[in-house]
């Protein structure tokens, strides 16, 4: 018998016959440590003991193996990490160069249609071609409404760019918001009346005072009153309301049109931004719109909120802080209300 030092938990057994083959247990991987003979033992078998595999470098060796599968795991995720931004960002530069170029593309398209229909009634002034003198006040009309066209296009441009560089400059001054939203959906209404689109107003009759730039404000309703018409081709009348509260007032446009589904909502305020469905039906349209709504709406203290489902309508409501509540709302825009009644605010 061969004697060794190995603990019970280091060795392994085999039974093998009188001829050496072996009846149960694996081959030895190591040296034996006893043999005991079937003579020995009175047994058929012959009982061999070796040691098993060395648990002590194996365990030696595993807080070092440990340590590498860390090593590589964590180099590993922070690969794995450093393409998951590399492709979001990629992602978002293709989106936003994807969102340029279509409003490059609309712009240009934008105009190009009146500036067609004033090259070519243009020419036609000049060469005496029309037939009639009805014919001919008519296209003075189409000059008119073709020219203010293009102009609000060009103010919105400008307007957009001051925004976007925070160079904006309100001109703030005690406004009766009621006769603002009057005077404002009536111009409106002028300009969409050939179309056949009414709009109608619940403002109760009120007077509501607020510090606004007067301009500016009129300048996001027209945006929301044509977008309230642009998108809703079947229902031609567009609902305007006027509600008060004890610290702040809201200008609701609601229409009955085609409605923004709810993962375009989270960022149809966003710029250049239009709906899948405006681009199938080639709706006309730039995507600052409201944009610009909510810029000039933040720089006031107040909010944009939207509800709207498909081909259900939707409804745009400006919030707005009456001219109490003005001030308090006036440090999270983080501007400036000087003595002169202009505000600067950096950008949105």
């Amino acid at each position: 018998m061969i004697a060794t030092e190995a603990t019970p938990s280091d060795l392994r057994w085999k039974l093998s016959d009188q001829d050496g083959r072996i009846v149960l247990g694996p081959p030895p991987a190591a040296r034996e440590v006893a043999v005991r003979t079937a003579a020995a033992a009175r047994l058929p078998w012959t009982l061999h003991v070796f040691e098993g595999p060395d648990m002590r470098a194996i365990q030696q060796s595993s807080p070092r193996r440990q340590l590498l599968i860390l090593i590589f795991a964590v180099v590993g995720l922070v690969l794995a990490t450093g393409w998951y931004f590399t492709l979001r960002a990629i992602s978002r530069e293709l989106r936003v160069s994807q969102l340029q170029s279509d409003f490059v593309a609309a712009v240009s398209h934008e105009f190009r249609s009146p500036l067609t229909s004033l090259s070519h009634i243009a020419e036609m002034l000049a060469h005496d071609r029309f037939p009639s003198d009805d014919l001919r006040r008519r296209s003075y009309d189409v000059l008119i409404r073709d020219t203010d066209r293009l102009r609000r296009l060009v103010e919105g441009l400008l307007d957009f760019g001051r925004f976007e560089a925070g160079a904006a400059t309100l001109r703030l001054e005690t406004v009766d918001v009621a006769d603002l939203v009057r005077a404002t959906v009536a111009d409106f209404r002028e300009r969409v009346a050939p179309e056949g689109y009414l709009v109608e107003l619940a403002d109760g009759g009120q007077s509501i005072d607020a510090r606004v730039d007067r301009e500016a404000i009129s300048r996001a309703l027209w945006n929301l009153l044509d977008n309230a018409v642009k998108y809703s081709p079947d229902c031609r009348t567009v609902w305007v309301e006027l509600d008060r509260h004890p610290d702040r007032v809201a200008i609701v446009v609601r229409d009955q049109g085609l409605g923004i589904p709810v993962p375009e909502q989270r960022e149809i305020f966003d710029r250049f931004v239009r709906g899948a469905d405006s681009k199938a039906r080639h709706i006309k349209g730039t995507g600052i719109g409201l944009a610009m709504v909510r810029q000039i709406v933040q720089a006031h203290g107040g909010h944009v909120a939207l509800e709207s489902a498909p081909g259900a309508g939707s409804a745009f409501t400006i919030v707005l802080p009456l001219k109490d509540a003005f001030q308090r709302e006036l440090s999270t825009t983080g501007g400036t209300d000087d003595a002169e009644g202009q505000f600067r605010f950096g950008k949105a």
